[in-house]
C-alpha cells in the first residue's frame, strides 16, 4: 500500500490531520499515523495498519491510502476529462452591452454603445438551448458587460426566455450579475429577484477618496456613496453581495477599512482581487501593481485565510475556458472561452450563428488548454493539483505564469488552527 500523493499533513502535539485534495476529505488522526504516511514506505504501512483496521478502512475510503498499483495520475486524468466535457451544469456569461457609465482608468474593455440586438439575443438563446442534453440538470447565467444595468430590458427579456427554456427541459435555473452597482435601485432589484438573480458582484476600490479617484462616472463624478447605499439596499432585499476590491500598492492598506464599512450587512462579503503586472493591460500601471513576489503572496494569503475548511476542501474549480460550457457571449454574438478576452475579437472561438450552423461536436477547439498540469515540474509534484488543475490556463500560455490555487498555503495553516483549537 502507499499514501496518496495528494495528501496534505499537519501535526500538533500528539494529534494530526490528513487532508486529501482528490477526495476533498480531511480527518483527525494520531500523530503516528501522519508520520507513517509521510514516510510512505509500503512495508512500514502494512505493518503499522495490520492491527488498526478501523483507521485503515477510513483512510482507504477517503483515498488517502491506496494500493501499490493505483495510478493516481490516470484517475485524475479521467476526472479532468469528465469535468471538461460535462454538461450537467451549463454556465454562460452574457455581456448584453459593452457600454459603461464609469470611466475607470485601469479598465481594459473597449466601449461600444450598441447593446445586444434582438437577432443576437435570439441566436444566443438558441445556442444555449443547443448545449442542453439528457445529462443537464442546471442552467446558470451571469449577466455581464460593460455595465448590464444600462440595458435592463434586454436582461429581463432574455431571462424570461432562458427561464422558460429551463422549465421546458425540466432543469433548474439560477443567475447572478456583475455590476458596478451605481444604477441599482428598488425597482431594478425587484426585477432581478423576479428573474432569479440572487447573487451579485460589486467593486469598491478602497476608501471614499481612493475609490472616487479610481472608479468614477463618465465626467469624473464620484460614485462611492451611491454604491454603498445600493449595496445596503441589496442586502436589505435579500441579495448575496460579493464586494470585490481591486488591490494594488496604492490602496492595499485600505482593504480592512472596506471590510469594516460593509461588515455589518447581511449577506455581504468582501474579497481582494490583487492586481499584478502579468497581463498587457496591467503592465501599463506597473509602478503601482504587484509583481508575482512575496508582497503579492502575502496580500493574497490575507485574503484567502478567511475561507472556512469546508470552503477550502470544496474549492475545486475547473476553468470554464477549457470546458465545453463556461463560455462568454459578446453583444455581437462572439463566443469567448475566457471572459477576460471579451474585448479582443481575435480570441473569439466563433459566433453563436456559426455554432448553430455546425455540429457541436465539431465546433472550434478551445483557445486554452491545461496540458501543462501534466508537464510542468512544479505541477507534477504538487499535492494540490486536483484543486487547481495547473491554475489559470490563460496566464500560463500567454505569460508562462503559474497562478497556484488559493489554498496552497492557507490550508496547512487552517488545519493547524483547528488542531490548536482542539487543544483548548
Amino acid at each position: 500500500m502507499k499514501a496518496s500523493r495528494f495528501n496534505v499533513y499537519t501535526t500538533r502535539g500528539s494529534a494530526g490531520i490528513v487532508a486529501n485534495l482528490y477526495s476533498s476529505a480531511a480527518i483527525k488522526v494520531d500523530k503516528s499515523v501522519v508520520e507513517v504516511l509521510r514516510n510512505n514506505v509500503s512495508a512500514d504501512l502494512s505493518a503499522f495498519f495490520s492491527n488498526k483496521k478501523e483507521v485503515l478502512d477510513l483512510l482507504q475510503a477517503k483515498d488517502m491510502l491506496l494500493a501499490d498499483e493505483a495510478d493516481e495520475d490516470e484517475r485524475l486524468a479521467r476526472s479532468v476529462q469528465a469535468m471538461q466535457t460535462s454538461r450537467e451544469k451549463l454556465n454562460y456569461t452574457i455581456a448584453i452591452t459593452m457600454a459603461c457609465n464609469f470611466a475607470c482608468p485601469y479598465c481594459y474593455q473597449e466601449r461600444e454603445s450598441q447593446p445586444m440586438d434582438k437577432r443576437v439575443q435570439a441566436a444566443t438563446i438558441d445556442y444555449i438551448a443547443s448545449q442542453i442534453d439528457e445529462t443537464t440538470k442546471k442552467l446558470s447565467i451571469c449577466w455581464y458587460g460593460g455595465e448590464p444595468t444600462l440595458a435592463p430590458r434586454i436582461m429581463y427579456d432574455m431571462s424570461e426566455k432562458l427561464m422558460r427554456l429551463a422549465e421546458e427541459h425540466d432543469i433548474s435555473y439560477e443567475a447572478d450579475i456583475i455590476t458596478n452597482g451605481y444604477l441599482l435601485n428598488e425597482e431594478i432589484l425587484k426585477q432581478l429577484k423576479k428573474y432569479a438573480v440572487k447573487k451579485m458582484q460589486i467593486t469598491i476600490d478602497g476608501s471614499r477618496e481612493t475609490h472616487d479617484r479610481r472608479r468614477y462616472l463618465v465626467g469624473k463624478k464620484p460614485t462611492y456613496d451611491t454604491i454603498i447605499r445600493n449595496i445596503a439596499l441589496a442586502s436589505k432585499m435579500g441579495f448575496s453581495v460579493r464586494v470585490r476590491m481591486n488591490v494594488n500598492k496604492e490602496n492595499a492598506h485600505e482593504f480592512e477599512d472596506v471590510k469594516k464599512e460593509i461588515g455589518n450587512l447581511d449577506g455581504v462579503t468582501c474579497y481582494a482581487e490583487i492586481l499584478f503586472d502579468a497581463s498587457p493591460q496591467q503592465k501599463k500601471e506597473k509602478a503601482t501593481h504587484y509583481s508575482n513576489d512575496d508582497a503579492y503572496d502575502q496580500l493574497r494569503q490575507q485574503n484567502e485565510d478567511t475561507l472556512s475548511l469546508a470552503q477550502m476542501m470544496e474549492s475545486k474549480r475547473m476553468c470554464g475556458a477549457v470546458c465545453v460550457t463556461g463560455k462568454t457571449i459578446h453583444p455581437k454574438g462572439l463566443i469567448f472561452d475566457c471572459t477576460s478576452d471579451v474585448s479582443e475579437p481575435e480570441k473569439s472561438s466563433g459566433t453563436v450563428f456559426e455554432y448553430l450552423s455546425q455540429n457541436k461536436e465539431n465546433a472550434q477547439a478551445p483557445l486554452y488548454d491545461i496540458s501543462h498540469m501534466w508537464k510542468n515540474e512544479e505541477c507534477k509534484r504538487c499535492a494540490f493539483l486536483p484543486a487547481c488543475f495547473g491554475g489559470c490556463p490563460k496566464h500560463y500560455q500567454e505569460e508562462g505564469l503559474l497562478l497556484c490555487t488559493r489554498i496552497k498555503n492557507s490550508l496547512p495553516r487552517k488545519l493547524d488552527e483547528i488542531l490548536k483549537e482542539m487543544e483548548t
